[in-house]
């Protein structure tokens, strides 16, 4: 589009004659990365770059958009055409939510000759809308998946049917597209799904620009990859291509890359059986000891991948967490002869490094009659202790800070800086600061640009219906990352935020339960830290979110007071890393606090959505439990109580206590005065029409076993990794007499500790749910057993079941 790739018939936009004052462009998806490099190039040239949007169902074009800025939208419909962007249940969606987009009005065909029921399927009469239309309107179901951003410009997200769900997580592969193009190093890019029974793969087919060197590029790509997306979307395979093969209407032909991918020859290593080892494999891999070689051997035959390696981590190579059981089982299997048990799960989120995790096993005595994961202990691990430790030179800061502070009741400075912003808390969060107070927002995210950082803020309050026109010249992005050094912030930004924010409130972290402690450290403790300095370096108050997970629930013998609002010392019950990582995080702040630095912790037990919406935030895990359940036909028997709070209500209390110069409570309970039982829940539900039987919890984990759905997989596995404590109550005996406290002392309604709205409000969360896909809507058959046994009591902590799925904190 924006370079020479064929001398004789394309320019540069540098070149383009200067009689030519148009360019339309039209047929695949625009690269942001070819967008920005036609901007930079295009010098003097008075063109106008257009992008058309429309199938051929629509006579080729429906939309137009005046590409004058890198940021890249299919723009508004033409004249005489309409659309709409519809939800799975035919409703339109508010701005900022996505969904599928229909063609409206005229240009539309008539139907496909010769296939009568896919005519039926996608063309169609659109009758209401909501009442937006006042007659039927021909439409057209295009299968693309868009949203309608906060200017009014549709934006192309990819295919209904390219989107796909890895770790319980939803997958855009042209977002793997985008990112990898924006490397210097590639000339073009296509990312391919593999779709089977067993797993989703990610292919990422790639060809290099003239100076990019062939042999350094898999490491270089993949460094590119982990640094700037999640860890799902890390492709299973990088291949390096001469070039990207076209269809017949010249459009990347990903089909054919895909058999090009799974015909690829593999190596000996992953044709090798699940059986037990031989001794002629062991000695064709010198090397390596029989732990080693079982670890590779099956990594690389669930990976589809030959190029795995000793130093390699799982994770970082685009392993999921729902492959996790199968590996365990996959290991157990190829070294029967040599270990007596099954592997545990959780293994390998503790050793997701391949050499590590073969030390671990060999390390494992063979004799043990179970293998299980050993509890934490009473004694702090090393680098826990590391990480919580405050310098010399920390303290001075944090002395001379407080000697500042101590002598100024007010501060001049009204603006905030913020975490986590485009997360579920966070966005109502952000929400209730700028209707609470009058000074600016600086919110840290990641993205390319301070446009893409704006939109993504914007796009997290529209899905929970709270963004005004009015917030936009209040809402300051700033580029950074949560793991890096001073956030990775250039000096001159954190001395603009330094000498204006007069609070600092730390709420983003990783709430995976699934990954270890050195997993989370720098994203959960050391990111705290770093906030913490930050607000020291400001003279500003400090407010960490946190959460009742890092409470001590594995003592049988805990009675309900002694849940307090108070420190909490290391117990064996910080389980999983996220947990841990958390603890950490609230060493930190407490250390800073018993010094006399005006700093608190608000703890969040489970946050639902705002009632006056009904939001349900679907990585939650009730939730999950929930449409297991529906999908599963039966409501498991769980003897559990946990405190459920409404999400505005939560940013309410947080936002309020913050704008104050001194934290009135050290540490807070955001919780209500009246747990939400699982048995109350599943009442409620048989109430709308979910007529399940009740079944005993190790029979609904047999069912779970056999479903095939990517998030009762998940759930499976994370059943199978906790052994929670059998706690009276489950989490009921938490206290929250700071809490109350602090309405009060803050003027709030002490409704906010109630939970009668989100009760009174419960069908618009079943509403929501049923719209957006979450669970289906009941039927009227009733599915009976015969199966009658004792409830099993369990914690479940305070977190979502996906790995790094945003929950709540």
């Amino acid at each position: 589009m924006s370079y020479r790739e064929n001398q004789n018939s394309v320019y540069s936009a540098s070149e383009l004659p200067q009689a030519i004052r148009t360019v339309i462009i039209g047929g695949e998806a625009v690269q942001p990365a070819k967008l920005a490099l036609w901007h930079k190039t295009k010098g003097q040239s008075r063109a106008v770059l257009l992008n058309t949007y429309g199938p051929s169902e629509a006579t080729v074009v429906a939309t137009v958009a005046a590409l004058n800025t890198n940021d890249v939208h299919i723009g508004t419909p033409l004249a005489g055409r309409a659309v709409a962007v519809v939800n799975g249940e035919g409703r339109c969606v508010v701005r900022g939510g996505e969904g599928e987009l229909w063609l409206l009005g005229a240009g539309l065909g008539l139907g496909y000759k010769n296939l009568p029921e896919l005519s039926l399927e996608k063309f169609i009469s659109a009758t209401h809308l909501q009442g937006l239309l006042r007659e039927p309107l021909p439409a057209y179901r295009t299968g693309d998946k868009v949203k309608i951003n906060s200017d009014g410009q549709i934006e192309f997200i990819g295919r209904l049917d390219d989107t796909v769900k890895i770790s319980g997580q939803l997958v855009n592969p042209l977002e793997l597209e985008n990112v990898l193009l924006n490397h210097p190093a590639i000339n073009q890019v296509a990312v391919a799904v593999d779709k089977s029974e067993l797993r989703v793969t990610l292919y990422a087919f790639v060809v290099l620009g003239e100076n990019a060197i062939e042999h350094l590029a898999h490491k270089q790509l993949r460094d590119y990859i982990r640094d700037n997306l999640p860890a799902v979307m890390m492709p299973s395979r990088i291949e390096l291509c001469e070039s990207l093969p076209k269809t017949t209407a010249g459009k990347i032909d990903r089909k054919r890359l895909l058999a090009t991918a799974s015909a690829a020859p593999k190596q000996q290593s992953d044709m090798q059986s699940d059986a037990c080892l031989s001794e002629t494999s062991l000695n064709s891999y010198q090397r390596l000891n029989r732990y080693q070689l079982a670890v590779l051997s099956v990594w690389r035959n669930v990976l589809g991948r030959s190029d795995i390696a000793l130093h390699d981590d799982f994770f970082e190579l685009g392993g999921q967490s729902l492959q996790v059981l199968q590996i365990a089982n996959r290991l157990t299997k190829q070294l029967s002869g040599v270990i007596t048990s099954p592997l545990p799960a959780d293994m390998l989120f503790r050793h997701s490094v391949a050499n590590e995790l073969a030390n671990a096993i060999a390390q494992l005595d063979a004799s043990d009659t179970a293998i299980n994961a050993k509890p934490v202990g009473n004694e702090m691990p090393q680098d826990v202790r590391e990480d919580i430790a405050l310098s010399d030179a920390h303290l001075s800061e944090i002395n001379r800070a407080i000697a500042t502070i101590t002598n100024s009741n007010t501060s001049s400075n009204k603006n905030i800086f913020l975490t986590g912003a485009t997360g579920f808390v966070g966005a109502q969060l952000l929400n209730t600061l700028l209707a609470e107070s009058d000074g600016k927002i600086f919110c840290l995210l990641r993205a390319d640009s301070q446009e893409q950082a704006q939109r993504k803020l914007v796009d997290a309050m529209l899905k929970q219906d709270c963004w005004r026109s009015d917030y936009a010249s209040r809402v300051i992005p700033v580029l950074g990352d949560l793991e890096k050094t001073d956030f990775g912030l250039p000096q001159s930004v954190l001395r603009e935020i330094t000498q204006s924010v007069s609070c600092v409130i730390h709420n983003a972290a990783n709430t995976s339960v699934v990954r270890d402690y050195n997993a989370m450290r720098k994203a959960n403790t050391l990111s705290t830290k770093q906030a913490l300095l930050l607000a020291v370096r400001a003279k500003a108050s400090f407010h960490l979110v946190s959460t009742v997970a890092v409470l001590d629930f594995s003592s049988p013998n805990k009675t309900a007071d002694e849940q307090q609002e108070e420190a909490v010392a290391w117990h064996q019950g910080l389980r999983d890393g996220y947990q841990q990582s958390k603890w950490a995080a609230e060493a930190i702040v407490t250390h800073a606090q018993q010094i006399g630095y005006p700093a608190a912790i608000y703890r969040l037990g489970r946050v639902v959505g705002e009632p006056r919406t009904g939001y349900v935030n679907a990585n939650d895990l009730a939730w999950l439990i929930i449409a297991a359940s529906v999908r599963l036909g039966a409501f498991p028997i769980l003897d559990v109580s946990e405190p459920w709070t409404s999400v505005d209500n939560v940013a309410r209390v947080i936002a309020r206590a913050s704008l104050q110069r001194k934290p009135i409570e050290p540490i807070v309970h955001i919780t209500p005065n009246n747990p939400q039982s699982f048995a109350q829940l599943f009442k409620r539900l048989k109430d709308f029409g979910y007529l399940l039987p009740s079944v005993t919890m190790p029979e609904w984990l047999s069912r779970l076993a056999e479903s095939k759905h990517p998030a009762d997989n998940a759930l499976l596995a994370f059943f199978t990794m906790q052994q929670p404590s059998a706690v009276k109550g489950g989490a009921s005996g938490i206290t929250n007499r700071n809490c109350k406290n602090l309405v009060s002392q803050l003027s709030l309604d002490e409704s906010l500790l109630s939970n009668e709205k989100v009760d009174s409000n419960f069908a618009k969360y079943i509403s929501f749910a049923q719209s957006t896909g979450i669970i289906s809507k009941p039927t009227a058959e009733r599915v009976r057993v015969s199966t009658v046994a004792p409830s099993v009591t369990v914690h479940i902590e305070n977190t979502a079941v996906d790995d790094g799925a945003s929950y709540g904190v």
